[in-house]
């Protein structure tokens, strides 16, 4: 089983002023299925659309002011000899907490190990991802 990691950073003012503040944060997508990912988000050698995750961000803690998105995937070291990341988002405003598949957040779209700026899609063998 592969897995990816979905990393989303919140970006606290208040953090500053309580560093022991705990996070509530939830990231859930519809993209993803019981751990296997949906083929409109898998890599097109795998017959899958290419398309970025639909992601979908509650329980903000109070004081962020902006998120980032990186997806990586450390299995990829096996092949790769790294940690592979496929998508790669910063300054993404506090207010976008609902992410469409298939479009890049509102926010920087910063280079992914496939040197584009843009959802670089999964590839597992098996379909499964988490």
């Amino acid at each position: 089983m592969t897995h990816a990691k979905i990393w989303l950073v919140g970006y606290l003012a208040a953090s500053l002023l309580a560093p022991s503040m705990a996070f509530a944060m939830e990231i859930s997508s519809n993209s993803v299925s019981n751990g296997v990912l949906d083929s409109d988000n898998a890599c097109e050698d795998h017959d899958g659309g290419d398309e970025s995750l639909q992601i979908t961000i509650s329980y903000v803690p109070a004081g962020t002011t902006h998120f980032a998105i990186i997806i990586d995937d450390p299995d990829a070291k096996a092949l790769d000899g790294k940690t592979w990341v496929h998508w790669n988002v910063v300054n993404i405003l506090v207010e976008n907490t609902e992410i469409e598949g298939d479009e890049n957040p509102p926010g920087v779209v910063l280079e992914n190990d496939d040197e584009d700026e843009e959802y670089g899609a999964m590839c597992p063998s098996d379909g499964r991802h988490m």
